[in-house]
């Protein structure tokens, strides 16, 4: 049974890592938008702090934080940073308060990812990678990165002295690179340029009308540059029109229109966070679907492929997991009436709040606010 966990206000992908404090406490790491946030734990795990920011700053990228055979708390990150350039090893004596010995392990951009293991013969050995090559749009442009995995040799004292100065230490050196990839395909990357309308409608005919949508979503990215650019009543029509007209025809009109506004080279803007936006600011009236596709402005198919894609779950589950917070958050905080709380949050009846409060929760919300008041005033 969950009894509880660690929320840190604006985290960022769940890359958490927990320290035991010398006061017994437990510390939670978190990467967040902002840095690193942390929620502490007084009773090994059960039940956390509200989240707050650490102080320790950094790009919204992982780092690592593990305490030395010394004592100390080493914590790799990036340091008078400018995105994920200046990865630092630091060094603290007062259980993370301050970091007193720096050294940098890499200034370059595109390092990431740091990861810690202290040798048995003293030595500190810090992984991480260089340009990944990821989310490229071509061969060429992934050749252009070095994709390497690089490694630093070190010991607590290079850090206290701010350089290496160990008889076998060594910076930035170069454990793996990926060079020219062997047996590609033709198209490996579904480069557009290399794939004619015809073929892509070959591919596509025999196909369910959900399978048709969700690989033409995928080769055509809409963003936040271009959405204002497609005609969504036209799209979504002809969408609704796959399963009842001629196939082949539909399905080249929409690559026509598709085309039309994603043909050209444009990094992707994500509109995840428009329409996650939209579901919140809409949730005290409710609002369908529908609403908040037309809201974004775009097209309703499109905003439910994506979301899902991206975020994991449907935009309505999205949704009633905002109301559910909201609505806990009252339970707690606030006197209001149950019926009050259901309304402010888009419920539209105690009873329908009761019941989808319950199916979460596996207790009703008066049940919710009397277990928990009691907790927290313990």
């Amino acid at each position: 049974e969950k009894l509880g966990g660690a929320d840190v206000p604006k985290r960022s992908y769940d890359e958490h890592m927990i320290l035991e404090l010398n006061d017994g406490r437990l510390a939670m790491y978190v990467r967040t938008s902002y840095g690193i946030g942390v929620s502490y734990s007084y009773d090994r795990g059960k039940t956390w702090t509200t989240g707050e920011n650490s102080g320790y700053g950094g790009p919204c990228s992982r780092f690592h934080i593990v305490r030395l055979k010394s004592g100390r708390i080493l914590l790799v990150n990036h340091y008078n940073f400018k995105g994920r350039n200046n990865l630092t090893a630091m060094l603290s004596e007062d259980e993370g308060k301050t970091w007193r010995y720096k050294l940098l392990l890499d200034g370059r951009n595109s390092i990431s990812y740091p990861d810690v293991k202290e040798a048995d013969d003293g030595y500190i050995y810090i992984a991480y990678d260089r340009e990944r090559g990821c989310a490229k749009k071509s061969l060429d442009k992934v050749y252009a990165d070095a994709r390497e995995i690089l490694y630093a040799k070190i010991t607590e004292q290079d850090i206290i002295d701010g350089k290496v100065n160990s008889p076998n230490g060594k910076l930035a050196a170069v454990a793996s690179k990926l060079g020219k990839y062997a047996y590609e395909n033709q198209n490996p990357f579904d480069e557009l340029a290399r794939y004619s309308d015809s073929d892509i409608v070959k591919m596509l005919v025999d196909k369910s009308k959900d399978e048709i949508i969700s690989t033409l979503f995928d080769i055509y990215r809409i963003n936040c540059i271009n959405m204002h650019k497609v005609d969504n009543v036209k799209l979504d029509g002809l969408i609704e029109k796959l399963e009842e007209g001629e196939k082949k025809q539909i399905i080249l009109e929409i690559i026509e229109l598709m085309r039309s506004v994603t043909a050209y080279e444009q990094s992707d803007v994500p509109v995840i966070e428009r329409i996650k936006n939209a579901v919140k600011e809409g949730i005290e009236e409710d609002v369908s679907v529908s609403e908040i596709a037309e809201k974004v402005g775009i097209s309703r198919y499109y905003m439910c492929h994506i979301f899902k894609k991206t975020a994991g779950i449907t935009v309505i589950e999205y949704k009633n997991e905002l109301k559910l917070t909201k609505a806990k958050e009252m339970l707690l905080h606030t006197d209001s009436k149950i019926a009050d709380i259901a309304y402010a949050c888009g419920f539209g009846s105690s009873s329908y709040f009761s019941k989808i409060f319950f199916a979460s929760e596996h207790v009703l919300p008066s049940e919710y606010r009397d277990e928990l008041g009691k907790a927290m005033k313990k």
